[in-house]
Parts: C-alpha cells; sequence; structure tokens
C-alpha cells in the first residue's frame, strides 16, 4: 500500500469495528428481536442479487432496502450489523484480503451507522416499531439518512482510491 493509504485504511477499519461493538451493545435494549433478525436475514439472502451500473463499476443490491427499513423499523444496531454481516460475506466471497475486508466492513457500517442516528436525530421520533409518525414527517429524516449513508461510504472509499493512486482529493472530485 501506497504512503498514507494503510494508515488511513487502518484508521477506518478501527472506526468501523468501534462502531460495530457499539451496536452490539445496544442490541439487547432494541425491541422485537425476532423481527430484526427476520430483516437482518432477508438482506443478507439478498445481498447476493445484485445489479451492475454499465457507466461506473459500482452495483446496487435489494439488500439496501432491508438495511434501511431495518434502520426505520428497529434503530441504527440492527441495521449496521446487518450491513457488517453483508458485507463480510460478500467480501469473503471475493477473497479479499484481512484489510480489505475490514475496510470494506468499515465503510459500510460508518455509513449506516451514522445515516440511521441522523434519521432519528431529524425526525425526533423512536424506531418506527415503537412509534407512529406522519409519512410526510418522514420525507426528510429519510432524505438525511440515504445522503449520510451513500456521501460516507462513498467517500470513504474515495479517499482511499486516491491515496492508492496518489491522486489528489480535488482531482477526484471532478
Amino acid at each position: 500500500m501506497k504512503g498514507g493509504l494503510q494508515p488511513y485504511v487502518r484508521g477506518v477499519a478501527v472506526m468501523g469495528a468501534l462502531v460495530i461493538l457499539e451496536s452490539l451493545a445496544a442490541l439487547p435494549s432494541t425491541a422485537h428481536p425476532f423481527e430484526w433478525l427476520l430483516f437482518v436475514g432477508l438482506a443478507v439472502l439478498t445481498g447476493s442479487f445484485s445489479m451492475k451500473i454499465a457507466s461506473v463499476n459500482a452495483s446496487v443490491t435489494v439488500s439496501d432496502t432491508f438495511f434501511i427499513t431495518t434502520a426505520l423499523l428497529f434503530g441504527p444496531a440492527p441495521a449496521t450489523l446487518a450491513v457488517a454481516l453483508d458485507t463480510a460475506i460478500v467480501s469473503l466471497r471475493r477473497q479479499h484480503g484481512r484489510e480489505r475486508l475490514a475496510f470494506n466492513m468499515a465503510t459500510t457500517t460508518l455509513g449506516m451507522w451514522a445515516g440511521s442516528h441522523a434519521f432519528f436525530l431529524i425526525a425526533g421520533i423512536p424506531p418506527l416499531t415503537q412509534s407512529r409518525a406522519p409519512v410526510e414527517q418522514l420525507i426528510l429524516p429519510l432524505l438525511g439518512l440515504t445522503a449520510v449513508y451513500f456521501v460516507l461510504n462513498s467517500g470513504l472509499i474515495a479517499v482511499a482510491i486516491g491515496l492508492d493512486g496518489a491522486a489528489s482529493l480535488a482531482a477526484m472530485a471532478r
């Protein structure tokens, strides 16, 4: 790994591990354990169904729908752990090394954790299994969740690509 890439990757991996540990600690107080386990199972099961986007090196999976739904219904902890598990499975299938596996898990978990927390901060409500909120009250918080999830996940990866290719962040933004 070039110059600053290795410390960056390790730093992101450590932050991701801390978020996973925090989510594991919060899990026992999460309501409806059988229901959120069902959503986690569906997310992981559908993780293998992906759609490639031809114009860029990216894919979209059906599992994102279950991750976001899990976050809205049950809170950040089960959604964060679901995305971590799914990312680990995908990375293991692709035979990624330990550092890449840890980095991949960290980027998705940090994005989901931060996005979920942003949703509940903006909405000012507990998870939807514990509250009733009109749909119109959820639109802005949902946009916040998806924006934070996408920008944080993609941004962390873009920085790593920039460090690996020694490209400046300004050049990558163009």
